[in-house]
């Protein structure tokens, strides 16, 4: 952000309202960008200091497997909930309808909000 606001201001030339507006952006848009940078990276620093005494003693382990995959007695991968592991039972109906009710315009697709 910083070489795109420097960028910009060096293409402008010419009249000393151009370079009055340099002056004023560079001092006070740059200072605002070094010290909003300084913020964040101070407040990155604080939130990753605090992260380990929080979360140190759990350790969490994630992927995605088929369910024909999934193993009940794993002691790592397991589903979070435990209906997740069965085979959902959705029949072509409630899928046809579910498509249709999809593909319908709503309502008031057509009124202007204004």
């Amino acid at each position: 952000m910083r070489e795109l606001i420097t960028a910009r201001l060096n293409e402008m030339r010419g009249s000393e309202d151009k370079s009055l507006l340099k002056d004023v952006l560079e001092d006070i848009f740059l200072a605002m960008y070094d010290e909003t940078e300084r913020k964040y990276a101070a407040l990155e620093r604080r939130v990753r200091d605090e992260l380990p005494r929080v979360y140190a003693p759990f350790a969490v382990h994630m992927t995605v497997l088929p369910r024909a995959q999934i193993e009940a007695g794993h002691p790592y991968l397991s589903p979070m909930l435990p209906e997740e592991a069965d085979a959902p039972s959705v029949s072509a109906g409630e899928i046809v309808a579910a498509l249709h009710d999809e593909a319908a315009p709503a309502p008031d697709a057509g009124a202007s909000n204004l």
